[in-house]
């Protein structure tokens, strides 16, 4: 059974929704007792559930309890996590789901609130291993009251699937019900009819017209560069809407999503209309939560008539977002864009009267949605249309959920109207992203227009902007576009890793597909560059004539048949140094391979019988043996071109072992006895967890022992510096950001609890010596909505846009650049400081765990502190659960005094 994106619509006659019950739980009564202990794993899970579920958390370590209450008459479940350890805390149903008939679908409902903020998922999986989920919602919930549906399609399978429901993290989450239902199609149709309100708005979008060009939820793919592969922008020529037109000019192929819709009339076709003209040879697409559903081909030929441009299609029965999609190259204007219900393009209108535009003022990184605090808070604005007697309403929103509306701004006579505001309302938090929202009202006090937002990032300019960095602990993984550099680099980050993103512009695979035959990309290169972003380049994968692709000779996996190992390593000398001489003096950082502790990701053949999560790659009799043989390639070659190179090995990871992988130990163990240290200059490796940090013998800690416990044993300390060069804590956090009308649905994420997620992974990392931690990644978006279960995407959004994570890394990335970590103090029970220092500046970044006990702020003036944006704090605030920077003017033992006496006094 698998998730379905298209489904095309049928009539049905009306009838009554009678769907099969499958699971109907209401948890305040919860009457099973549940008593688990296991003191070796640190396991203790008490309380009562309700019949027919049952604790799923013995392969964990956490203490948690399950209790009833009755809150006014609402009766509950609540589930307290109370330490956690390993993994998370997990109920399941205890029937196997009875196989759905092919072509029904699922509704599965549940109330529950969520005050703390732990992250909550409820999912539809496999019963046995592999775990595969095929239905899974998670996020940060509502922390009121709150009833949530949700619809998937199912087919049958083979598998035995069950329900789960699952609290990630330290918290506690109260649920009231749960139930699962069966439908029909026809069943389906008419229970979506029923919420069906016709709102009469011919024009379904909430922007049509681009006077100040983007808007919030346009998006340029991420290989394509803004500013100078394509150049969009609005332009003086006047549009049939009455507004300017959108210019895009782009020499080479282009694609740009452009604003998600949501259609409620799913039982009538629709039709995408637009005007344009220019000279553009491409597509234009309408897709259903990234699923395209019709195309039409845009062929234009330069003149300055306006052409309308028509496609008609189907809705989904579950499409969740809508989107238009332009694909192609040369020149285009567009304007009045309009869906509508029906089969034919009828005269354009927009859905109101009245639209909003709103844009950052033009700056370096006003492509990024990004205001330095040195710059003005400033938004510009176009109200397009008969606004006559009317004003301009703006809500601004930060992080912390405060809200505040400026003076209303009146709007004159003409069609168009531009102006610029001031966004600084919350003079004691300046700092973070902010959600700028934007509607027309009349006189009347009736709205006139459609609502607009757009979320800025409004931050500290950063030590190193536009420059290199060299010792700076930032990495991240991102394609050489303008608008991905200038985000990396405005928050912080000023080293990336060429792996995955930016694969294509130095791997073997990619520039040697022939022998002989190179293929460069000096201009991707050269624009990290440009701005100031130093290079991890990885000397990785092989070109099938050059690796063991040669005696298996079928395909198996696009992406793994990459990473056969090198038969000759005469040919793979050959690449590190055309690579190395190419860019001396540009790249002088280099990763030998990816992940070669994984089977699929160092092969030497393949076995059809062989079942694992990569595949059935086979690695040689002496993986570790033949690794070091490869580092001892790359190091001497590229040592001979510059001995200033540097060059990372080992290549190891905080994961155990499975059926396709090595564990850390075993990998570490075998390329340290085969001599690895001798053909390195850093010692590398990967870290993924999705368990909380920032404490001692945290996830963090319990990986880097794993990777690096077979050094430690033999030679009493580690003795080279170390990098985590990939690796994320947010998987199971990430969504949609802090979107308000962007996004046609709900966004259930906790964007304060990901930011803070975020920043305690690398701050938990660099407390472990380490110098350098790379992300992954900036470059894994796509478009709304991405609902899958583990999302590897690093501080944008699912469109590839600033998350209001950035904002708190930028923050940190502020205060901890060109310092070195000195100590972790504990200064309460659950409260822990790990402690920086650098040239005349110590800083503290406190990390507190959920449950911690009490710890004020008691200090004098010449002490800054500061909370997860940035925002300062006064002295006698209370500790709450997300991190908080201290620093002074000074050195660590001075901080560490004051830490100390704070602790005492509370004592």
């Amino acid at each position: 059974m698998y998730f379905v994106g298209i489904l095309t619509f049928i009539c049905i006659i009306s009838m009554s929704v009678n769907a099969k019950m499958i699971v109907d739980t209401d948890f305040g009564n919860a009457t099973q007792e549940v008593n688990i202990e296991n003191e070796q794993k640190d396991l203790q899970i008490k309380g009562k559930l309700p019949d027919g579920w049952s604790d799923n958390s013995n392969w964990a370590s956490l203490h948690a309890e399950y209790t009833p209450l009755d809150e006014n008459g609402t009766k509950f479940l609540r589930i307290n996590v109370k330490k956690l350890t390993l993994g998370w805390c997990q109920l399941a149903y205890n029937q196997p789901l009875p196989r759905p008939v092919e072509g029904n679908y699922y509704k599965l409902s549940l109330k529950l609130r969520n005050p703390s903020r732990a992250s909550i998922a409820i999912a539809i999986r496999a019963i046995s291993e592999p775990y595969e989920y095929v239905i899974i919602e998670k996020g940060s919930f509502s922390k009121y009251w709150q009833e949530y549906t949700f619809k998937y399609q199912t087919k049958p399978s083979e598998k035995q699937l069950g329900l789960y429901f699952a609290v990630i993290g330290e918290g506690f989450c109260d649920i009231a019900k749960i139930s699962l239902q069966e439908l029909t199609k026809d069943e389906l149709i008419r229970d979506t009819q029923l919420s069906y309100k016709d709102s009469k708005v011919k024009n379904i979008l909430r922007i049509s017209r681009f006077p100040l060009g983007l808007q919030s939820g346009w998006s340029l793919d991420r290989d394509n560069s803004d500013t100078d592969d394509v150049v969009i922008s609005e332009d003086e020529k006047i549009g049939i809407s009455g507004a300017p037109s959108l210019k895009i000019k782009s020499e080479t192929e282009m694609s740009l999503w452009i604003t998600a819709f949501k259609i409620e009339d799913i039982m009538s076709p629709h039709t995408a209309s637009v005007y344009a003209q220019g000279d553009w040879d491409g597509k234009i697409t309408v897709a259903c939560d990234k699923n395209h559903l019709a195309s039409e081909r845009i062929a234009l030929k330069s003149d300055d008539r306006w052409q309308r441009i028509k496609l008609t299609f189907s809705p989904n029965i579950l499409g969740k977002a809508y989107a238009i999609k332009l694909e192609g190259k040369g020149t285009i204007w567009l304007d009045a864009m309009q869906v509508e219900s029906g089969n034919e393009a009828t005269e354009y209108e927009s859905s109101l009267p009245c639209e909003v535009s709103l844009a950052c003022p033009k700056s370096e990184t006003s492509i990024a949605l990004v205001q330095f605090d040195d710059e003005k808070p400033l938004i510009r604005y176009c109200v397009s249309g008969n606004a006559k007697n009317s004003k301009l309403k703006v809500k601004i929103v930060n992080v912390y959920g405060e809200e505040k509306w400026i003076d209303d701004i009146p709007i004159g006579k003409g069609f168009l109207n531009y102006g610029e505001f001031r966004y600084d309302v919350f003079p004691n938090r300046p700092y973070g992203s902010f959600r700028i929202e934007a509607h027309v009202q009349n006189n009347n006090g009736e709205r006139i227009s459609t609502y607009n937002e757009i979320v800025v990032h409004r931050i500290r300019r950063p030590h190193y902007w536009m420059k290199d960095a060299p010792n700076s602990p930032f990495g991240i993984h991102t394609n050489s576009t303008v608008r991905h550099i200038l985000m990396a680099k405005a928050i912080g980050i000023n080293w990336t890793r060429l792996h995955d993103a930016g694969s294509d512009y130095l791997m073997w695979y990619y520039i040697e597909p022939e022998k002989g035959r190179w293929i460069f990309h000096d201009k991707e290169i050269n624009r990290y560059r440009k701005y100031g972003m130093k290079i991890l380049a990885e000397l990785g994968t092989a070109p099938k004539w050059a690796s063991y692709y040669q005696d298996v000779r079928r395909d198996y996996n696009g992406y793994f048949d990459k990473f056969y190992q090198p038969k000759n390593l005469d040919d793979y000398a050959n690449y590190v140094k055309t690579v190395t001489e190419r860019y001396k003096g540009i790249i002088d950082a280099y990763d030998v391979w990816n992940e070669p502790w994984i089977h699929a990701w160092w092969g030497v053949g393949y076995d059809e019988k062989k079942q694992t999560e990569h595949g059935g790659y086979i690695t040689s009799e002496k993986p570790m043996e033949d690794f070091v043989k490869l580092m001892a390639t790359a190091y001497k070659v590229a040592k001979s071109v510059d001995e200033k190179n540097i060059i990372l090995g080992f290549n190891t990871t905080t994961s155990p072992a499975g059926n396709g992988n090595f564990s850390g130990n075993e990998w570490t163990h075998g390329v340290l006895e085969s001599g690895g240290l001798d053909f390195c200059d850093i010692i590398c490796y990967h870290d993924y967890t999705v368990e909380g940090l920032g404490y001692p013998n945290d996830a963090s800690e319990r990986g880097f022992n794993m990777a690096f416990d077979a050094i430690k044993e033999k030679l009493g300390t580690i003795p080279k510096p170390v990098w985590m060069t990939e690796g994320l804590s947010t998987m199971m956090k990430n969504g949609a950001g802090f979107y308000n009308h962007t996004i046609p649905y709900v966004s259930l994420e906790d964007v304060v609890d990901s930011s803070d997620a975020l920043c305690r992974y690398v701050i938990s990392h660099l407390g472990l010596g380490v110098n350098k931690v790379f992300l992954y990644s900036m470059h894994t978006h796509s478009y709304f909505p991405d609902d899958a279960l583990i999302q590897y995407r690093a501080l944008i959004t699912e469109e590839g846009f600033l998350h209001p994570s950035a904002s708190a890394y930028s923050n940190m990335a502020w205060h901890i650049e060109d310092t070195s970590f000195v100590k972790r103090l504990t200064l309460a029970e659950g409260v822990y400081a790990y402690v920086f220092e650098g040239k005349d500046k110590a800083v503290a970044v406190l990390s507190p765990m959920i449950n911690h006990a009490e710890y004020k702020f008691s200090f004098g003036k010449d002490v800054h502190i500061s909370d997860l944006f940035g925002n300062p704090l006064p002295s006698g605030y209370d500790l709450g659960d997300t991190l908080v920077y201290i620093w002074i003017e000074g050195n660590a033992e001075k901080l560490t005094s004051l830490l100390l006496m704070t602790n005492a006094q509370l004592k």
